[in-house]
């Protein structure tokens, strides 16, 4: 039986190897996107520490004016911050969705290769085991041929 060679097996590893790249990019970009995801909470949670300790000095008595100036002006620092943040969310998220519209393209031409390679080694299987088949009974009518004579 001759050995199957699958004639685009190339042009399969050259999609294979570009889906694994954009894949790569799609999770470098996922990175990002959680990066963003783990500042924003942070800055959330000094906002909330900030809000929380000027409603303590404002409280009568223990007023300190350079204090509450300065946790003011942090507080508009982190609201700005966090402006700047969704900023950059919002335009990652527009390349995550390109990066995975380029994954599924990808993935789509692989795996139209994978399933054309499965049916020429299934049909390639099928024409071998036909040729066998076709060799035996030749051989047997053959051999038939000369018992008969």
């Amino acid at each position: 039986m001759r050995k199957f060679r699958f004639r685009l097996e190339a042009l399969k590893t050259l999609r294979e190897s570009s889906r694994q790249r954009v894949l790569m990019e799609l999770t470098k970009v996922l990175t990002k996107e959680q990066l963003l995801v783990v500042r924003e909470k942070e800055v959330r949670l000094e906002l909330t520490k900030v809000q929380y300790s000027l409603s303590r000095w404002i409280q009568p008595g223990t007023l300190s004016s350079n204090r509450i100036l300065e946790a003011h002006h942090f507080r508009e620092a982190l609201v700005r911050e966090l402006g700047v943040l969704d900023q950059q969310r919002k335009e990652l998220q527009g390349e995550i969705d390109r990066r995975r519209e380029d994954f599924l393209i990808a993935d789509r031409e692989f795996q139209m290769l994978e399933k054309l390679r499965d049916r020429s080694l299934k049909n390639y299987s099928l024409s071998e085991q036909h040729r066998e088949i076709q060799t035996a009974d030749s051989s047997t009518q053959h051999s038939r041929r000369r018992t008969d004579s």
